[in-house]
């Protein structure tokens, strides 16, 4: 199993490789950084591809959602939020 602190480098080094890939500025990714609304140009969309990066970089298949936005679909998540969604959508799909 995957520990946050690896879950977090591996989600840090997603977010700048998206962002400097598209030509856009990276700042400081902090635990109360959110993704969308925070990061130039990064939304929902940007996130799906995120997410298929982030399956790439831990080489786990990630359940089906994103950890950019909540269960309810409703919220944009921060990245302490968001580590923690993505270790129960790892969870979510080994037990599939």
């Amino acid at each position: 199993m995957l520990t946050d602190a690896q879950l977090r480098e591996a989600l840090e080094k997603v977010l700048r490789q998206v962002q400097i890939t598209s030509g856009r500025d990276c700042p400081q990714i902090g635990d109360a950084t959110k993704p969308i609304g925070d990061l130039d140009a990064f939304d929902s969309l940007t996130a799906v591809e995120a997410t298929v990066l982030l399956e790439l970089e831990l080489n786990c298949k990630i359940a089906d959602g994103t950890p950019f936005i909540s269960a309810s679909g409703k919220r944009a998540l921060t990245v302490a939020e968001a580590v923690e969604r993505l270790a129960k959508l790892i969870t979510a799909a080994r037990a599939a």
